[in-house]
């Protein structure tokens, strides 16, 4: 029955991955959905701090947008219990913080690059399902 979840999540980021190709209201080729929205600090960009306000989330994602419709993860936080919603806002990037843990990622970047896209996305649980949000950003 584990598997259930892992199948939902991954069709649920083909789904993402197929909405960054759009244009949205952030700029050419720039994206955000979902119903929790996403603040980004970029006064460091390689470091950004990421906000929401709608509770704890379950995971944090970062990927780098590589071309269309291709996702790079490059920085993953998971609550240790996946069960619940642990980690709270705010969070900077490269920096762990306590009831989570890194997941390997595709290609691990601590820090970001200036001028390249990436797309931080968020993962709630709620009621035994899953809600994904998401922002893409470009560190300048």
């Amino acid at each position: 029955m584990k598997r259930l979840p892992v199948v939902m999540s991954l069709l649920i980021l083909f789904a993402l991955v197929l909405l960054t190709n759009c244009e949205g209201p952030n700029g050419a080729g720039l994206t955000d959905g979902g119903t929790i929205p996403i603040d980004i600090d970029n006064s460091n960009p390689q470091q950004p701090v990421y906000s929401w306000e709608f509770g704890n989330v379950s995971q944090l994602d970062v990927n780098r947008i590589d071309g269309p419709n291709r996702l790079i993860r490059v920085w993953s936080l998971k609550a240790l219990d996946t069960s619940e919603n642990r980690i709270g806002a705010p969070v900077t990037h490269g920096v762990i913080p306590p009831g989570t843990g890194f997941f390997l990622a595709d290609s691990q970047e601590i820090t970001l690059e200036a001028g390249a896209m990436y797309q931080v996305v968020l993962t709630q649980i709620q009621q035994g399902s899953s809600t994904i949000s998401w922002q893409d950003f470009i560190p300048e």
